[in-house]
């Protein structure tokens, strides 16, 4: 159980990182933003933010409150299995946000910022 939360605890502060360094910047640029990629922050980003608020602010403290039965962890996955179905709209958006990063790879906003990927969550 230790290890499972430790994992989610990670996988939050991961998707933090992402969204407030590279999500921030892609929108603190956003008028500064090569024409290649404006207007385009969800098909590089997806749904992140939604995965990220589901998992800090509803699937961690699940997993944190079965820290003691671990034989009822089963049931948060069961219980929010609807909220799962966000994975299905990241994975749908997934090959289109790696063919905008591979076509525009070499672009100086990408090199300057690093933004050469965003992270996968798969």
């Amino acid at each position: 159980m230790l290890e499972l939360i430790e994992t989610e605890k990670d996988y939050v502060a991961d998707l933090e990182c992402i969204i407030n360094g590279y999500l921030k910047e892609f929108e603190n640029r956003k008028n500064n933003l090569p024409t290649q990629l404006k207007g385009k922050k969800n098909i590089v980003f997806g749904n992140i933010e939604e995965i990220y608020n589901f998992h800090k602010n509803v699937f961690l403290s699940r997993l944190e409150s079965y820290s003691c039965q671990p034989l009822l962890v089963g049931e948060g996955f069961i219980s929010n299995k609807d909220q799962f179905e966000m994975y299905a709209a990241y994975c749908r958006n997934k090959p289109d946000s790696e063919a905008l990063r591979k076509e525009y790879i070499d672009l100086p906003f990408f090199k300057v910022h690093k933004f050469i990927t965003v992270k996968s969550l798969s």
